[in-house]
């Protein structure tokens, strides 16, 4: 080995044991023993303990391409306006995985997701989506 290669080696194997490691990552000394000892209780579907309520409202899936630069996006009428409206975009953003906006009661989701889009709304309890 080269000279340089010496060095940097016997140096960082001073430096780097595991236990170090982890001392610096865990500075408190917590060590977890195994996955049964993590507990993880999941956020609800909205955030903060809120309820999304689609119940009987009309919802309805379209696509459009024209005006878009040949890009395929869901279009959705007939959330809730204004903060629940942004709060619905955000859910359903989250849970399908793709860009979206909420602009003039609309929300508009980047491809075509109109079937994915249409059980996700179900599961929220929607129940008239066309």
């Amino acid at each position: 080995m080269t000279k340089k290669r010496q060095d940097c080696s016997q140096a960082g194997a001073e430096d780097l044991s595991l236990g170090a490691a982890f001392g610096q990552l865990f500075p408190d000394g917590e060590q977890v023993s195994s996955a049964e000892d993590i507990s993880f209780e999941p956020e609800s579907p909205t955030g903060q303990g809120e309820t999304l309520n689609l119940a009987g409202r009309r919802i309805r899936l379209g696509i459009q391409r024209v005006g878009r630069a040949g890009k395929t996006v869901t279009v959705v009428c007939g959330l809730p306006d204004g903060d629940a409206g942004q709060k619905a975009a955000k859910l359903l953003k989250k849970q399908l995985g793709c860009g979206a906006s909420f602009q003039d009661g609309e929300l508009i989701l980047q491809g075509d997701q109109r079937e994915r889009l249409r059980a996700e709304l179900k599961a929220l309890g929607a129940s008239d989506v066309k």
